[in-house]
């Protein structure tokens, strides 16, 4: 090439080449197709009016098992009030009522000056009763609870408590 040629340099490159997989596109998908070749056994089985019966009764069925068990939850103790009398060496403890909340929910205040216990003998075993020296109120809502003035002592129970009284 000569010094003042305005011919243009060749700049050669080779080319480039990337391989690809080809795309190959599944056939398409038809839902429906499938799901009645995995169903289609079913109504030789059972005709679809009584499936229908079926599906129904189980709605039924479930309905009714969930009330039963919100009406048990409902009704569920969660809490149990009871009275120990004691003198530090014999205890004797009496169920005196169930609470529905737990046991977070609830403040007894005692006032010492005010209750006195007192024992009555029944056919059976005992009552015993005492004084409004206890208040037990639901602290959330901040309503009073009202609490038995009386407890029924099984026949057993009664000569231990007799000498702790």
């Amino acid at each position: 090439m000569a010094k003042d040629s305005q011919a243009a340099s060749l700049k050669l490159a080779l080319p480039k080449y990337t391989l690809e997989p080809p795309q190959v596109t599944p056939p398409p998908l038809d839902i429906l197709a499938e799901w009645v070749k995995h169903v289609s056994h079913v109504p030789n089985l059972l005709p679809a009016e009584i499936l229908i019966l079926l599906g129904i009764i189980f709605a039924i069925l479930f309905k009714i098992v969930c009330m039963i068990y919100k009406a048990q939850k409902k009704e569920t103790v969660r809490t149990r009030l009871i009275l120990e009398i004691g003198n530090g060496t014999d205890t004797i403890m009496l169920p005196a009522m169930e609470l529905p909340y737990l046991v977070k929910h609830y403040r007894i205040k005692l006032s010492r000056t005010q209750m006195a216990f007192h024992l009555s003998d029944t056919t059976f075993g005992a009552n015993i009763s005492w004084t409004n020296g206890i208040h037990l109120t639901i602290s959330v809502l901040e309503m009073s609870v009202p609490i038995p003035l009386r407890i029924f002592v099984p026949f057993w129970k009664v000569a231990k408590l007799r000498s702790l009284l």
